[in-house]
């Protein structure tokens, strides 16, 4: 299962994103006036701004999120009444760097969006990258490492994780009695039941690999590592050795 070889970055999003809606969010007045500022926290208030903090927060993960103001007539002006999260892929940058909608029939140029209609959240954008830097690009390479470490790992564990039956017959044996014994064996590990005639032995071979397993278990550690470094800036507040100071400062 896909979704099984990347439950790490699926975990240390999940954690960023938690983070981020529990940080204090409010207005500073400053100097502007009492009814402009109540009519202002009275629009945000109105507004989903829990789901529009963690859909931007895909700006992060993949360089840029789009959004899609929708605005409504209010008392004496237009106020926004929703933020929609649009799938990036439907926009592009032009040659100056300004936002446009990749319709059917401009697909390459795209087409100019209305003004005030359409907001972006991107991660470190430059003048040579628009689309900003994705931090899922810099976890590709700890995932995939993992997710072949724990193929082999399974593996290395399913081969010799267990003893070997060793199944020993005269030398007047035919093939036929050979299949035969190896049938019985398998059978036996299975069930811890076999019958073999009285000439045969059957011995267990048992292999110490725990160095060998310790390796697979310190390269998926690693991985691991990795990517908390890379999404969430730290590795101690996941690990397991990690104690309340450390993961408080992390």
């Amino acid at each position: 299962d896909a979704r099984e070889d990347v439950i790490d970055v699926i975990g240390c999003l999940r954690r960023r994103r938690g983070a981020v809606k529990a940080m204090e969010r409010g207005f500073d007045k400053g100097d502007a006036k009492g009814r402009v500022a109540k009519n202002l926290q009275a629009i945000f208030d109105d507004l989903p701004i829990s789901k529009v903090i963690e859909q931007a927060c895909s700006g992060a993960d993949f360089g840029y999120q789009p959004f899609e103001v929708l605005w409504s007539e209010g008392p004496g002006m237009k106020v926004p009444v929703d933020v929609v999260s649009k799938p990036p892929e439907w926009f592009g940058y032009d040659d100056a760097n300004v936002l446009r909608f990749k319709s059917k029939g401009h697909w390459v140029q795209g087409e100019e969006l209305p003004p005030m209609r359409f907001l972006v959240a991107r991660n470190n954008p430059t003048y040579l990258n628009p689309y900003g830097e994705a931090d899922l690009a810099s976890v590709f390479w700890p995932t995939t490492f993992k997710r072949g470490g724990l193929k082999f790992w399974v593996t290395f564990t399913e081969k010799y994780g267990m003893p070997w039956a060793v199944g020993k017959q005269p030398r007047t044996a035919t093939p036929q009695d050979a299949e035969a014994l190896a049938d019985k064996l398998d059978r036996m590990v299975r069930d811890a039941v076999a019958v073999i005639p009285d000439d045969s032995s059957v011995e267990f071979l048992t292999v110490n690999t725990a160095a060998n397993a310790d390796l697979f278990e310190k390269l998926l550690h690693f991985c691991r590592s990795e990517t908390s470094i890379a999404l969430l800036g730290n590795n101690q507040s996941i690990e397991a050795t990690a104690n309340l100071a450390s993961s408080q400062a992390a």
